[in-house]
């Protein structure tokens, strides 16, 4: 595929994927600050859209912030030639008698589903979605005219 077929492609599915997702997809509503979309409702849009021509790697090991209790967790979100990088945390639990980590590998999983979650963000999927509980939702700089969905003051984010 030559170059200006790619890009004609990339724009189409890139349109594809920023379209809204269904109503009810996102959660947490009640705590604009606290709106967000599950990683299955991203992973399914990846795979209805794009098909084959995306993949997602973490990037390094875990990282463990002990003070923090929490694990970091980076990936690459690729689709078609074009690459973004998700962070993602979360919150470690520790037994109290020990102070040994517990379950361990579903916190790393935590982590890794929020990074690409904030990798899909990068590529601007969800924005319509989650832009009436946001404050930026309101940037005419975006491209996105919030019609629907704002509860309560506007978060900080």
């Amino acid at each position: 595929m030559d170059p200006k077929e790619s890009l004609v492609l990339y724009k189409t599915l890139i349109k594809e994927l920023t379209a809204a997702f269904p109503k009810g997809t996102v959660e947490n509503v009640d705590t604009p600050s606290r709106a967000s979309i599950p990683v299955q409702a991203y992973i399914n849009r990846l795979e209805e859209v794009v098909g084959n021509l995306w993949s997602w790697k973490t990037s390094g090991n875990p990282i463990i912030y002990e003070k923090e209790d929490q694990v970091q967790i980076k990936g690459v979100l690729k689709i078609m030639d074009a690459e973004r990088e998700g962070i993602g945390f979360s919150n470690i639990q520790r037994y109290t008698d020990t102070g040994k980590i517990m379950n361990l590998k579903h916190s790393i999983l935590s982590a890794e589903s929020d990074a690409l979650r904030k990798a899909c963000d990068k590529f601007r999927m969800g924005w319509k979605d989650l832009a009436p509980y946001r404050k930026w939702g309101s940037n005419p700089g975006i491209g996105i005219e919030v019609t629907e969905g704002k509860k309560g003051p506007a978060p900080s984010q």
